[in-house]
């Protein structure tokens, strides 16, 4: 069997397994939504009131900020930083699971060094650290800002594409720059 053959199997395990994790993720994703408020307060508020659980996903911070400001009952609060806590393992999770099966692996040529995706993925942080409300959000995006009025659902269905990003170009950009630094070893 040649390199190409062997190679050309290997990416198709990898393509079923990256498949069979986002199935997981997927599944795992639906059964915290559904759950969560289903538990008792004491268990949910947790994720809310202890500092290092609130962290698990690093925009929780800002949303405890302005908490206040948000017209959800105590309980909805709970299950708002419980879930998406919850959300946010499951996606790093995948997220790692995904760098080392797919891309760390990966032959990726580049001709140029990791510079535009370093600046996106610090453009990411900086919005992911300093989201929050924002009731006065117009234009294209104001589909995305979490508004006070919005519900418990709402506000999670507008975070699941900011985890997306995070978890899913983060491997990326840790790819490029791995890459980039080959190069450079090389030369």
């Amino acid at each position: 069997m040649s390199n190409s053959e062997e190679d050309a199997q290997k990416m198709r395990w990898r393509g079923r397994a990256t498949l069979a994790a986002f199935c997981l993720l997927v599944a795992a994703s639906a059964m915290t939504w559904v759950v969560i408020p289903h538990l008792p307060t004491a268990y949910t508020c947790a994720f809310r009131d202890t500092p290092a659980l609130r962290w698990l996903w690093p925009g929780n911070q800002a949303t405890y900020n302005q908490i206040s400001q948000w017209h959800g009952t105590l309980n909805d609060q709970c299950n708002l930083f419980s879930t998406r806590s919850m959300l946010s393992v499951f996606f790093a999770t995948f997220s790692i699971f995904f760098y080392i099966t797919s891309l760390s692996k990966a032959q990726i040529t580049m001709k140029t060094g990791p510079v535009i995706t370093t600046l996106v993925m610090a453009f990411m942080i900086v919005g992911l650290f300093s989201g929050g409300f924002n009731d006065q959000a117009t234009g294209r995006g104001a589909w995305a800002a979490y508004h006070t009025t919005d519900s418990t659902n709402v506000l999670l269905w507008k975070t699941l594409p900011r985890m997306f990003a995070i978890y899913i170009f983060g491997p990326v950009w840790i790819t490029h720059l791995r890459v980039a630094w080959l190069q450079q070893s090389s030369v």
